[in-house]
């Protein structure tokens, strides 16, 4: 009988563990538990213009799909957003435009390992929305008193193996998922 509870117990651990060990970060409906192919049809069907790199073009050997969305609807002759039609293409984080989505992922049929959200417009309105979502940050990766010669701000937030950081110069947010821990 005592065995029975001890296997039972063991059971509904794991059970727990792999119930609750979802990613808690979340960026446009895109979060790093996804699997590659679903995730860059996802993007493709919001108006991503996607190209994939080749297996073993990424550092890691995966796979990399980079997908490029329009900053504005319209554009005028020169190639500026038309100021008659300042209508974003709908993919935003904290009502700021995303203009580049970069997929990684060991394989196309594996979960995601790394996702890279390139946008544009205010910092300070989507980092505003990160902490009201997430809380503080764990690191600020960017010594106040240290001169940097790019003068970027980054900051990361961490929960288990999974990994939230914003930048300021690039303006980008990435996700990752530490695939070492399980």
């Amino acid at each position: 009988m005592r065995l029975f509870r001890i296997q039972l117990a063991t059971v509904l651990a794991m059970l727990a563990t792999s119930t609750f060990a979802a990613s808690p970060f979340e960026i446009s409906g895109f979060t790093t538990d996804q699997v590659f192919s679903a995730a860059l049809e996802i993007a493709r069907a919001r108006g991503g213009n996607c190209l994939i790199t080749p297996p073993a073009a990424t550092p890691e050997g995966g796979i990399r799909a980079q997908c490029e969305y329009a900053a504005c609807a319209a554009r005028d002759k020169d190639g500026a957003c038309d100021p008659q039609n300042m209508q974003g293409t709908g993919l935003t984080v904290a009502s700021q435009p995303i203009l580049r989505i970069d997929l990684e992922a060991p394989t196309d049929s594996a979960p995601l390992s790394r996702i890279v959200f390139l946008f544009d417009g205010r910092h300070d309105a989507v980092k505003a929305s990160l902490y009201e979502s997430y809380g503080p940050h764990d690191a600020d990766l960017t010594a106040t008193d240290e001169n940097s010669w790019s003068r970027a701000r980054r900051i990361k937030w961490t929960q288990g193996r999974y990994h939230l950081a914003l930048s300021d110069i690039p303006k980008l947010i990435a996700l990752e998922v530490d695939q070492t821990q399980k």
